[in-house]
């Protein structure tokens, strides 16, 4: 693939997929469950992914190839795994969008009336589609720049968020620590544990920034050093969000229903307070797609080079080089059509599948890159902590209620995309060789 994407624009992959709705209104998953408890949650979540960036930026910078951990997979635990792992990343992106978008179906319906919400969602996944299509250069510009609008407001109610809690009043502090302070000291270590694994949970996306890699400007002797100061950011914003929405609803009474920035607008006499949240939050959804269509479809570029999806799909410069996008956007559009019908049973298969696909990512870049290390001589540490680490967090998801049903419904899927890679190799495969070979 032709490198044209600079520093920024690689970073900007990654920070378009981890910065997600609940950052943006402060209403974080963990901090709902466990209250101020969370930001320790947090802290342990940053350490693991420090853990997976650093396995993952010492194979890119040696490898820097569009599918990135899944050419990593192929390269060091075998070729099926390397399909495996490019198969479930991409039905893990596309079942993210598929169930994501459907945040946008209620603005559309209400700013655009008389035209239902759907059709527009279905429009704008397609535009998506084609704006990918026209290329990493297009995808990243436009991402980009969603990113920047996104980041700084995000940084803006981060400030104003300790602003409001370093100036909050008796009769609000004495409000909102009566409410917190019983979180805080009733918390048991179990619950503690159970936050960290929903706070690592919401860093997937962060091995983005790899994909991005392959296509950057950026000499491999600097590739290392951006990576890691963007992966810092990253970790620091997120850390500052979650830490400033505590702290500010330490001091103030949030209603349950409302967002705790949504709620902070609200203190500060802005006007349309509503609606600068609405199109915040469709800024956000609409980055969060646009970072999972590219990486879903040069995960699908990945698939054609192992012979495992049209090989069309190999020709980045000529017109059907929309092909790995559009179809990621049409398979994406599916989900979203099939979960309008079947909501709930949806939403439990793609959440499921994603979830377990996405940690067994992880779980193949921390084992590739033992055999990364080993190939040079050397031991990963980092790799073998790492992988006992998700292995635990797997199977921690069991007792949250969130995530219980995740790995019944994910294992075998996993289980049977290898039982048909398989089956695909050994008949298959072996029938086109002797063919060839004829």
């Amino acid at each position: 693939m032709p490198v044209v994407l600079g520093p920024t624009q690689m970073a900007g992959v990654a920070f378009g997929t981890v910065i997600s709705y609940g950052l943006i209104s402060g209403g974080v998953l963990p901090l709902v469950l466990a209250g101020p408890v969370a930001v320790l949650g947090y802290v342990a979540a940053a350490c693991v992914v420090l853990l997976l960036m650093h396995c993952l930026i010492d194979m890119t910078v040696v490898h820097p190839v569009p599918s990135a951990f899944g050419a990593y997979a192929e390269a060091y635990l075998g070729p099926h795994t390397g399909v495996v792992v490019r198969v479930a990343y991409l039905l893990a992106v596309v079942c993210i969008v598929g169930t994501e978008v459907a945040l946008l179906e209620p603005l559309f319906g209400f700013w655009l009336a008389p035209l239902p919400g759907w059709i527009v969602v279905v429009l704008l996944l397609a535009g998506l589609g084609a704006i990918n299509g026209l290329g990493a250069r297009a995808s990243a510009r436009f991402g980009l720049a969603l990113v920047v609008l996104k980041v700084v407001a995000l940084v803006v109610l981060v400030a104003l968020a300790a602003y409001q809690a370093l100036i909050a009043d008796g009769v609000g502090m004495e409000a909102g620590e009566s409410a917190w302070k019983d979180i805080w000291t009733n918390t048991p270590l179990s619950s503690l544990w159970q936050v960290s694994i929903v706070a690592t949970l919401g860093f997937i996306g962060i091995e983005t920034m790899a994909v991005a890699a392959a296509e950057t400007t950026v000499p491999a002797s600097a590739l290392r050093r951006y990576m890691r100061w963007a992966t810092g950011g990253l970790l620091v914003l997120t850390l500052c969000a979650v830490a400033a929405s505590a702290w500010f609803q330490m001091h103030y009474f949030v209603p349950f229903n409302v967002p705790p920035f949504v709620y902070l607008m609200g203190l500060t006499g802005w006007t349309a307070v509503g609606t600068v949240f609405n199109v915040l939050m469709l800024l956000t959804v609409v980055s969060v797609l646009n970072s999972q269509i590219y990486v879903g479809s040069r995960q699908l570029f990945g698939l054609a080079r192992a012979g495992r999806a049209p090989a069309v799909l190999l020709q980045p410069r000529s017109r059907v080089s929309s092909g790995s996008a559009v179809c990621t956007a049409l398979l994406s559009i599916l989900i979203y059509l099939a979960y309008g019908f079947f909501p709930t049973q949806v939403y439990i298969m793609a959440t499921s599948i994603a979830v377990t696909a996405l940690l067994a990512v992880w779980g193949s870049i921390f084992a590739a890159h033992i055999g990364f290390r080993r190939q040079a001589g050397g031991r990963s540490w980092q790799g073998m902590v790492g992988g006992l680490l998700v292995l635990v967090i797997a199977v921690s998801t069991l007792e949250i209620d969130v995530f219980d049903m995740a790995l019944l419904i994910g294992t075998p899927f996993i289980l049977l995309i290898f039982l048909v890679e398989w089956l695909y190799s050994r008949f298959f495969c072996q029938t086109e060789m002797q063919i060839n070979d004829n």
